[in-house]
This record gives C-alpha cells, structure tokens and sequence, in this order.
C-alpha cells in the first residue's frame, strides 16, 4: 500500500489542486504573462507485516511513491493542470523489493476561474470527503481510500456562497471513470479499464454526480458534506448513493506545538454497485512539537454480510530539513477476520519552484 506523510501529502495536494492558483503578476498588479509550477515529491516505503493470523500475510514490502505535478498559469483566467505517480499497482503476494511499479497518470485537466468561481474539466478528482488524505500517519488513509473518487473523466464547478470568511463552497461534479490509454501504466500494466468489467460509476455518459459543501468556523475548525451518486455499471445489480460528513480542528498550543484533530464518516448503500451497505467512520490526533509530529488513528470499516474490520495506527514523524521528512508507525488491523501487525518506515523528500 502507499502512504506519504501527513506534510509532504499537504504540500503537494495544496500545489496541484488549489481552485485558484497564484498568477503571475506585474509590477501593476496584473496577469504577467504564462507561468508554472511544479512539485516534485520522492518516497521511499517499507512495510513489513511482522506477525498475522494468516502466514501467508506475513511479509515485507519496500517500494517507492514518487509524484510529480505541474501547473500552468496559461491566462488570467485558465489553467493547465497533470499530476503522475510511480508507485506498485498490485498488492504483494510475497516478499518484494521494488517490483510491480507501473507509472499513470491520475489528474489531467484544466481549470477556468473567475473571481472565486472555478469550473475544472479533464482527469481528475472529485471531491467527496476529506479523510481519504487529510488523515495523519503512514496509515491513517487506508479504509477512507475506499470511498475516494479519483481518475474520473468530468467536470467540476465549484461556487462559493457568499462573500464573508469561511463562507461555505459548493462543489458540484458530473463524471465516469476514466476508460482511455491513462487508465493503464507504463511499467508493470494494470490494465485499461473497460466498459465491461464493470463497478459503480464505470459508464458510457458522465451521468455520475457529487455534491460537496466544505466550510470553515473561526479560524480553526473547517467542516464538510457530501452527496454522490455513482450508476451501475455492467452487470452490477444497482446504483450506489453515498454520503459525508466530517471536520478537522488546527489548534495552535504556542509557537511551537499544536494539535490537530480528524473526525469523518462515509455511508455508502449498494456500495461498489452491489447489494451490501458500508459505514467507514475515522477519528484521528495528530501533536506537532518542533520538527516532531505524534500521530494517532482509529478507523472502522463495516460492509454487510462481513466481518467489521478495524484499524489503529500510531505513527512518529521527523521534519530532517524543510524538504525532507522521515516516520515510523505501527498498524495493527483487524481485516476478513484476520489479525495483521505490520511496522511501516518512510523517508519523504520534497522539491518544488516555478518558471
């Protein structure tokens, strides 16, 4: 599985998605002509299940996750946006050591924006929750991934209503899953996506839809909400609907410490397009100290008809420069009726600039 720590995961997400991105300005205040940015972010991971219930789960896995995102600031109002990422598309089977890697590109769009408008149409994101990246540890992510709604073909508008701070945004979004050449990797293949192999928002028309409402109260709390509907795909009994609901707190304890919390829950019915209902709840604690960050996370994943799995983390992290980042963590999970204890090393680093 890959995981980036909580910093590196932050910089890159507010680099490449941003619904406003900084323009180049002249001396006089406006547009400069084009511009661009771009991120760069080097992963190297180890995941070692050191005792499980099942033995053939016991292994080791190292690999790496690099991104690479670049934004263009083609026009006052238009932006070109891609982000790649190299990292293994299937899970071990056994001991590995940087095999499976297959390099995709997972957002691939362009945003128009006018005053705090924006409307984003290509490959991309829809937003839809927070925890699936904004949970803190190596492994805090691991169930909300589940309900991430990413690599879809479509378009998004968002719309803020109204002028004050922390007035709310609405996100609207029509889409489907992504079936051309960039579904697949170059490297190891994970194949094209195709129409027939089915799933809940893999169709021939964007006739998918998410509504998100994400806010802020005071300065330190910022909330969200979620509708979607994804339609069966081939062969898949029903329609899957779903909804969100989450927040974050950023407390600042002195100049030097502070805390943040995570709280989020996702109910998704006829989830994945089939007949069973899932309820992934995911609470979170990360304390920041200097160049240290302590982290902690709870979640729960509960699909009908199946054992409920559970998952509890606790990650150390170390800021060894600005750029570069190195954490430890333990996962104990509780999934298919099996029991995994798995030790997780990272060593994160971060470059950066514009053109």
């Amino acid at each position: 599985m890959a995981h980036t720590l909580p910093a590196a995961r932050a910089a890159l997400l507010l680099s490449l998605i941003a619904p406003l991105p900084a323009l180049a300005q002249s001396d006089e205040g406006g547009f400069d002509g084009p511009s661009a940015e771009w991120s760069l972010s080097v992963e190297a991971d180890m995941d070692a299940n050191v005792a499980s219930t099942d033995p053939a789960a016991e292994l080791v896995d190292v690999y790496p996750t690099i991104e690479a995102g670049l934004t263009v600031e083609a026009a006052e109002w238009l932006s070109l946006n891609a982000h790649a990422v190299l990292e293994p598309v299937a899970d071990p089977v056994d001991d590995r050591f940087f095999e499976d890697l297959g390099l995709y590109v997972d957002e691939l769009f362009a945003t128009a924006h006018r005053d705090d408008m924006s409307l984003s149409a290509g490959k991309l994101g829809v937003p839809f929750g927070v925890a699936w990246d904004a949970a803190p540890g190596l492994y805090g992510t691991d169930f909300a991934e589940d309900y991430e709604i990413s690599e879809q073909i479509g378009a998004v508008v968002s719309v803020p209503l109204g002028r004050t701070p922390g007035a709310a945004t609405l996100s609207i979004a029509a889409f489907f899953a992504d079936r051309t050449v960039l579904s697949d990797a170059l490297g190891e293949s994970r194949g094209p996506l195709r129409l027939g192999d089915g799933g809940a928002g893999n169709t021939e028309a964007p006739e998918n839809l998410a509504l998100s409402l994400d806010g802020e109260v005071g300065e330190a709390w910022t909330w969200t909400l979620g509708l979607r509907r994804l339609a069966a795909g081939r062969g898949d009994p029903e329609d899957e609907l779903g909804a969100v609901a989450g927040f974050t707190h950023a407390m600042e304890i002195d100049d030097d410490t502070g805390l943040d919390l995570i709280a989020e829950g996702a109910w998704l019915v006829n989830a994945g397009g089939g007949t069973a209902d899932a309820l992934y709840l995911t609470a979170g604690a990360a304390a920041t100290r200097g160049p240290w960050e302590l982290s902690a996370v709870y979640a729960l994943r509960d699909v009908d008809g199946a054992d409920t799995d559970h998952l509890g983390t606790v990650s150390l992290g170390y800021a060894i420069t600005e750029a570069v980042t190195a954490g430890v963590a333990y996962r104990l999970g509780r999934e298919g009726g099996e029991t995994t204890h798995t030790i997780g090393l990272a060593l994160v680093a971060e470059f950066g600039g514009g053109f």
